[in-house]
């Protein structure tokens, strides 16, 4: 009942009150203003100078020859602890080569009596054992060194290091985890022609280097070299690669600089070596590519992208080159990038374009690289070429070198943000034979280019028929946008080249 009473009265005031006033007539609308003409928006200006934080270093060298950098980095209790070796794959004969990637990765698995009681259980591998630690290991062979990683716990880091001088001491090796891995690699090795992305990044290496040169070889080996090899050549490696001289153990982390050095003395003090270092040969510079109408190709069947890298070795180029480093963050780094603009903002045929140059100890190159809408493939390949012609004929712009100058000054401020930062950092001028990061002098170098050093660059590399082309897609979009484009011709990659080139 007082439910229906509530109701009336609802209905009784809804009656008893006013009719709404209908609304005023509204004048003619205006006709809309035309809308302004779209303008880029100006990048802000770089941010002020922050100091970098740089963390605390200490650096000793031990009567063994042996350089320890130990890294204090107190935001989290983790470490690397990181032993970077002075023998790399360029130094395999070429008979042998692979040798040094098996010696390496050989001592990361489990001790075997050499056939007798040879059974799993008879040690765990180094890497069961680091990660029952909660750490991980890793080994790792490139042309110019070896290293070996531990990524932990820093209340584990005397652990780390006694275990990473047992491995180099006493290096774990066997006919059965050497024909393990030895049969891993050779079915890696087979399967390439059918796995694109490894192909691919051959491809890469061969364009940015030069297909005899010695940083495009793989430092796996080839199928010839590998089937060769004899566990006997992989054991008298392990004794070439495992020596102190030359060698720096890099532990960056949460840790003591004190009681760090006194464990390292500890663990490190009588590691001799079997063999003095063995010095690295030399290497050429890339040549300058003699036909640039032939366009690498790998095939991905059924892609709707297509993959589009220019790549242009840099023989001119010796050490750091800052306009160098600001030219290639004009080109392809970030929003407002040429490529960017060109590719992506302009007119949507990307998600995004990337340029970088490719160090190496004794060379380097530079690769640009963009996932192109196959079907516009011909505009897109166009564009790109066209990015590369206007570096070279149109100065940049003074707001193009600042945001880049700001992108590389971001960079080097973000040095040692964490530990992982720091330990990349240290490693990169470690394994470039720097020594020691140069981030000031990378500053000071930056700051000072100017529009004029850039265009100075451009000219001397973007040359005419200085640059190789690459391309990775469906094959029917593939040779209709390179060939309508008048780009060249493609030219199928075929992995077993590089295993003939390399010999």
């Amino acid at each position: 009942m007082r439910r229906l009473a509530i109701i009336a009265a609802l209905a009784a005031a809804c009656a008893s009150a006013p009719a709404p006033t209908p609304p005023a007539p509204v004048a003619a609308a205006a006709a809309a203003p035309a809308p302004a003409p779209w303008t880029r928006t100006r990048p802000p200006p770089p941010l002020s100078r922050v100091a970098i934080a740089a963390p605390s270093v200490t650096r000793v060298t031990l009567d063994t020859g042996l350089h320890v950098v130990v890294v204090e980095h107190h935001r989290r209790p983790v470490v690397t602890v990181n032993l970077v070796l002075a023998h790399g794959a360029l130094a395999d004969p070429p008979e042998s080569l692979g040798m040094t990637f098996m010696a390496v990765h050989l001592a990361s698995d489990f001790y075997e009596t050499m056939g007798v009681n040879d059974m799993p259980g008879d040690e765990r591998s180094f890497r069961r054992r680091v990660a029952e630690l909660g750490g991980t290991a890793t080994f790792d062979v490139e042309s110019d060194y070896s290293s070996i990683q531990i990524a932990g716990y820093s209340a584990d880091t005397a652990k780390y290091l006694r275990m990473i001088v047992d491995a180099v001491r006493h290096p774990r090796h066997g006919a059965r985890s050497f024909d393990a891995r030895r049969d891993m690699v050779l079915d890696l090795l087979d399967s390439i022609e059918a796995e694109d992305p490894e192909a691919l990044r051959l491809l890469i290496a061969q364009s940015a280097f030069g297909e005899d040169h010695p940083y495009a070889r793989l430092p796996i080996g080839t199928t010839e070299t590998l089937n060769a090899l004899e566990l006997q050549e992989v054991m008298e490696q392990q004794q070439v690669v495992f020596v102190p001289t030359g060698s720096t153990l890099l532990i960056v982390g949460d840790v003591k600089a004190s009681e760090v050095i006194a464990a390292v003395k500890s663990a490190f003090g009588n590691w001799q070596g079997y063999k003095d270092l063995t010095p690295m040969p030399r290497v050429q510079q890339p040549a300058l590519p003699r036909n640039t109408s032939e366009i690498g190709f790998v095939e991905r069947k059924s892609a709707s992208t297509l993959l589009t890298c220019a790549l242009r070795p840099l023989p001119e180029v010796s050490g750091d080159d800052p306009a160098l480093e600001v030219l290639t963050a004009i080109l392809g780094e970030g929003f407002g990038s040429r490529l960017g603009m060109a590719l992506r903002e302009e007119n949507g045929l990307t998600y995004g374009a990337n340029a970088e140059i490719v160090r190496r100890r004794q060379a380097s190159a530079l690769i640009a690289c963009s996932a192109l809408h196959g079907d516009k493939g011909r505009e897109g390949l166009q564009l790109f070429r066209a990015a590369f012609e206007r570096l070279r004929e149109n100065p940049p712009a003074d707001d193009e070198v600042r945001r880049a100058k700001a992108l590389r000054l971001a960079e080097i401020e973000s040095s040692y943000d964490d530990v992982l930062t720091s330990t990349r950092t240290w490693l990169k001028a470690l394994t470039l034979g720097y020594g020691a990061p140069r981030l000031e002098q990378e500053r000071a170098g930056i700051e000072k280019v100017t529009p004029k050093d850039v265009l100075r660059v451009a000219h001397a590399i973007f040359k005419p028929k200085t640059i190789r082309w690459v391309v990775s897609g469906d094959h029917k979009i593939a040779a209709q946008a390179v060939e309508s484009s008048g780009a060249g011709k493609l030219k199928p990659y075929v992995p077993g080249r590089l295993e003939h080139a390399a010999q």
